[in-house]
């Protein structure tokens, strides 16, 4: 009985693992492509963009 208990609990850890690295995936891609692609990365950011429009620095 232990083992099989053992079994169960073992494959609901690894389903938890699971989830939360496909979680995680979409975001690591993202920042794997602005890594990767240097128009990406040097892309402003709306902050940036909203400064430029206003005319502050930041």
């Amino acid at each position: 009985m232990c083992g099989a208990a053992h079994f169960i609990a073992s494959a609901k850890r690894n389903a938890e693992l699971q989830k939360m690295h496909l979680a995680i995936l979409p975001i690591f891609l993202l920042s794997a492509e602005r890594m990767l692609e240097p128009r990406l990365a040097m892309r402003p950011t709306r902050r940036h963009d909203a400064a430029q429009r206003t005319g502050f620095d930041i």
